[in-house]
């Protein structure tokens, strides 16, 4: 007597589930952004998904040392939004500092 059967776990074919890799480059990295974007439409709602999008997109890019900003320039560091107060390079974001 069998306590478990192979029906009990609805397993969808793992070829429509996991996309063929050797189909070019970035196959993989499409199908986990596809993937992700259907989750978290069926978690939080089209709404609320797409005003998510639309601000992450929004937010001004990540800083990076070798990059050379010029006054008024705004960057992403941390978990905040800083703004060149002067023309610089390499400069690390610190509160309080010009």
């Amino acid at each position: 007597m069998a306590i478990v059967l192979p029906s009990d776990f609805a397993v969808p074919n793992s070829r429509s589930v996991i996309p063929n890799v050797t189909a070019g480059p970035g196959t993989w990295t499409l199908f986990i952004d596809e993937r992700e974007a259907y989750v978290l439409r069926v978690v939080f709602g089209s709404k609320f998904y797409k005003e998510f999008v639309d601000a992450l997109a929004a937010l001004p890019a990540l800083w990076l040392q070798a990059t050379a900003y010029v006054t008024g320039n705004q960057v992403a560091y941390g978990v905040s939004i800083w703004e060149a107060l002067q023309n610089n390079s390499g400069v690390v974001p610190v509160e309080g500092v010009a």
